[in-house]
């Protein structure tokens, strides 16, 4: 199965190589850093902070979304602005 560049992400020892990433690359795109090891996943830009909680990668863990303007918000904030 091919995957389609949209539906790609990247995982990262850490937020920081992950905003680094996302800047030399262009990529843009929500970054989620966990909060119990500090290591981070770039999802593409399509994806909603919903689709986002509901990944294999997140789902159950506490973190923070780091926009592309590289402002944190705890993921318990974003569940609350969201409704979940």
């Amino acid at each position: 199965m091919t995957v389609k560049p949209w539906q790609s992400w990247h995982h990262f020892d850490s937020a920081e190589d992950a905003i680094e990433y996302r800047r030399e690359h262009g990529t843009g795109g929500w970054i989620f850093e966990i909060s119990d090891n500090g290591e981070a996943v770039l999802f593409p830009w399509q994806s909603t902070p919903k689709d986002i909680f509901n990944s294999v990668f997140v789902h159950g863990r506490i973190g923070r979304f780091i926009g592309t303007d590289e402002r944190k918000t705890w993921s318990y904030d974003m569940a609350e602005k969201l409704g979940l």
